[in-house]
């Protein structure tokens, strides 16, 4: 399991930085959250993808 710990190593934030941003008032900056998502897919060894789609 990865915590914000972790990720405050990898990412060089705060721990209370990075809580701060994916709380319920958080506006993380596309750079930092980007950053989350590609760490967290190269130590779970997935790929998201996102697929734009007509909506009805």
């Amino acid at each position: 399991m990865i915590g914000f710990e972790e990720l405050s190593l990898v990412l060089n934030k705060s721990s209370k930085s990075l809580m701060h941003m994916f709380g319920p008032k958080g506006n993380p900056q596309a750079s930092n959250l980007f950053a989350v998502i590609q760490y967290l897919q190269e130590q779970e060894g997935i790929q998201l993808e996102v697929k734009a789609r007509k909506v009805a």
